[in-house]
């Protein structure tokens, strides 16, 4: 299984509050993989996922701060 997690160059979640948030339904699956990737470095990133350089440094911050 392969999953890919980017969101959008253009996405502002800052722009409007949510007043109700949810639970991911593989939220111990996401972890794992989160663990995972936390291992490699951001040009590991970049040739795994097929991005730029920039988004690999931006995803590899993302997945020091989650979980």
């Amino acid at each position: 299984m392969i999953l890919i997690i980017s969101p959008s160059k253009t996405q502002d979640s800052r722009s409007r509050p949510y007043p109700h948030f949810t639970v991911p339904v593989m939220i111990e699956q996401i972890r794992q993989l989160i663990d995972e990737l936390k291992g490699l470095d951001p040009q590991q990133i970049a040739k795994l996922m097929g991005v730029s350089d920039k988004l690999a440094q931006q995803n590899w911050q993302r997945f020091y701060r989650a979980v």
